[in-house]
Protein backbone atom coordinates (compact mmCIF):
# COMPACT_ATOMS: atom_id res chain seq x y z
CA UNK A 1 0.00 0.00 0.00
CA UNK A 2 1.71 3.44 -1.33
CA UNK A 3 0.59 6.31 -2.60
CA UNK A 4 3.59 7.02 -4.80
CA UNK A 5 4.06 5.04 -7.45
CA UNK A 6 8.12 5.94 -7.51
CA UNK A 7 7.83 4.65 -4.39
CA UNK A 8 6.23 1.84 -4.82
CA UNK A 9 8.40 1.11 -7.86
CA UNK A 10 11.48 1.58 -6.11
CA UNK A 11 10.71 -1.30 -3.34
CA UNK A 12 10.16 -3.59 -6.14
CA UNK A 13 13.35 -3.03 -8.03
CA UNK A 14 15.01 -3.49 -4.28
CA UNK A 15 13.20 -6.49 -3.73
CA UNK A 16 13.72 -7.91 -7.46
CA UNK A 17 17.11 -7.03 -6.96
CA UNK A 18 17.56 -9.62 -3.70
CA UNK A 19 16.67 -11.76 -6.68
CA UNK A 20 12.78 -12.85 -6.43
CA UNK A 21 10.50 -12.68 -8.41
CA UNK A 22 7.53 -9.86 -7.44
CA UNK A 23 3.93 -9.85 -8.27
CA UNK A 24 2.39 -6.94 -6.88
CA UNK A 25 -0.21 -4.80 -6.91
CA UNK A 26 -0.16 -0.89 -5.54
CA UNK A 27 -3.57 -0.25 -3.59
CA UNK A 28 -4.10 3.39 -1.63
CA UNK A 29 -7.37 3.28 -0.11
CA UNK A 30 -9.90 1.18 1.92
CA UNK A 31 -11.59 0.46 -1.95
CA UNK A 32 -8.46 -0.92 -3.49
CA UNK A 33 -7.18 -2.76 -0.72
CA UNK A 34 -10.31 -4.35 0.02
CA UNK A 35 -10.68 -5.45 -3.99
CA UNK A 36 -6.87 -6.81 -3.86
CA UNK A 37 -7.83 -8.70 -0.74
CA UNK A 38 -10.77 -9.84 -2.28
CA UNK A 39 -9.43 -11.44 -5.01
CA UNK A 40 -6.38 -13.36 -3.94
CA UNK A 41 -4.01 -14.42 -1.44
CA UNK A 42 -0.59 -12.20 -0.78
CA UNK A 43 2.65 -13.85 0.40
CA UNK A 44 2.99 -10.11 2.12
CA UNK A 45 1.96 -6.80 2.64
CA UNK A 46 3.89 -3.90 2.50
CA UNK A 47 2.16 -0.51 3.71
CA UNK A 48 3.65 3.20 4.29
CA UNK A 49 2.91 4.44 7.07
CA UNK A 50 0.85 7.65 6.21
CA UNK A 51 -1.06 7.96 3.06
CA UNK A 52 -3.17 10.76 2.47
CA UNK A 53 -6.44 8.33 1.87
CA UNK A 54 -5.41 5.71 4.73
CA UNK A 55 -2.99 5.07 6.96
CA UNK A 56 -0.95 1.86 7.66
CA UNK A 57 -2.65 0.87 11.37
CA UNK A 58 -6.42 1.40 9.41
CA UNK A 59 -4.85 -0.54 5.98
CA UNK A 60 -4.05 -3.53 8.58
CA UNK A 61 -7.67 -3.29 10.13
CA UNK A 62 -9.10 -3.72 7.10
CA UNK A 63 -6.49 -6.97 6.39
CA UNK A 64 -7.25 -8.46 9.27
CA UNK A 65 -11.01 -7.78 9.12
CA UNK A 66 -10.71 -10.15 5.76
CA UNK A 67 -9.07 -12.93 8.69
CA UNK A 68 -5.88 -12.66 6.39
CA UNK A 69 -2.62 -13.33 8.37
CA UNK A 70 -0.52 -12.46 5.93
CA UNK A 71 2.29 -10.62 6.91
CA UNK A 72 2.10 -6.57 7.18
CA UNK A 73 4.99 -4.69 7.18
CA UNK A 74 4.68 -1.12 7.87
CA UNK A 75 6.98 0.65 6.43
CA UNK A 76 7.83 4.68 7.18
CA UNK A 77 10.95 6.93 7.05
CA UNK A 78 10.12 8.65 10.09
CA UNK A 79 7.83 6.24 12.58
CA UNK A 80 10.24 5.91 16.04
CA UNK A 81 10.24 2.27 17.62
CA UNK A 82 7.38 4.33 20.53
CA UNK A 83 5.24 4.40 17.45
CA UNK A 84 6.01 1.31 15.88
CA UNK A 85 4.92 -0.75 19.09
CA UNK A 86 1.58 1.05 19.52
CA UNK A 87 0.35 -0.27 16.52
CA UNK A 88 -2.49 -2.47 17.63
CA UNK A 89 -1.77 -5.88 15.89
Amino acid sequence: MEDSEDDAMLIVHEIEHGGHDVDFERCDCAAEIKDALSRREWDVILSDHAMPKICAPEALYIVRGFMVETPFIDVSGWMDEKLAKSIKR
